[in-house]
């Protein structure tokens, strides 16, 4: 506690223009609605729809969502054939890497999308007139993939105006305590949770394992309260349990 308030007090003597009484609250209970289809040619299309509840007061303009690649996954090196374009460039935005499922993005109009540096599949609104306000939602968020659906991370920004910091100058401390700065605010008021995405078999394919790992995912799913009908939790589990048991007979 001690190291974080002389670290704060560090920012602000090297910032003293910084407005903090001007960042937005941090986004809370966003929305994500989740669904899953497969196309004809076998690849599958991820559709989201996002709810900003009343009680925030920043708009939503940035969605991120995980799509790395995990040590020991599989290539999957197909996606250049799924078509999907982001409105904004009206080029197809796909990437296929060692280290990123190869995706397929679209985005709702007036939002860019694509496959960034940091492993993720975003859409963003630069537009101030087509942010995501509070009280709203959004669809046509959309990613297509031959990954099979897993559990991912997504990340929800809202809008932090300009204002917000000081305009500094070249010199070298004092802009890079401005981007650290910049960075922990973004920490402080976005939203993470959980959603459905694409991910990568294991190349070294292991039934066992790989029925554990959905077991894992079911087990997951019950916490982040997405499976709410007992019964039905109940006939998967006992699907799955006898599933193992079968593979379990042949090592």
């Amino acid at each position: 506690m001690i190291k974080a308030i002389a670290f704060t007090l560090l920012l602000l003597s090297q910032l003293p223009d910084y407005h903090p009484e001007l960042l937005p609250n941090p986004l809370e209970d966003i929305e994500i609605k989740a669904e899953i289809n497969r196309s004809a040619e076998g690849y599958f299309i991820f559709s989201y729809e996002i709810y900003n509840p009343p009680k925030n007061n920043g708009r939503i303009w940035s969605i991120d969502i995980d799509v790395k690649k995990g040590e020991g996954e599989s290539e999957l090196n197909r996606g250049l054939e799924l078509g999907v374009r982001c409105h904004k460039y009206g080029t197809e935005d796909v990437i296929a890497s060692e280290t990123v499922v190869p995706v397929g993005m679209d985005s709702p109009p007036n939002w860019s999308c694509g496959v960034g540096t940091s492993k993720i599949a975003g859409w963003g609104a630069y537009d101030y007139p087509y942010h995501l306000l509070p009280g709203q939602s959004l669809s046509g968020f959309v990613i297509t993939s031959y990954g099979l659906p897993g559990i991912r991370d997504i990340i929800v920004e809202p809008l932090i105006v300009d204002t917000v910091y000081p305009e500094v100058d070249e010199e070298e401390v004092k802009m890079e305590e401005l981007i650290r700065l910049m960075k922990a605010d973004r920490e402080k008021v976005s939203f993470k949770g959980k959603t459905l995405g694409p991910t990568a078999p294991p190349a070294d394919f292991k039934p066992l394992e790989f029925l554990n790992y959905i077991i894992s995912m079911k087990h997951e799913a019950s916490t982040l309260g997405w499976i709410t009908n007992k019964g039905i939790e109940m006939s998967l589990d006992a699907k799955l349990e006898a599933a193992k048991k079968k593979l379990e007979e042949y090592p």
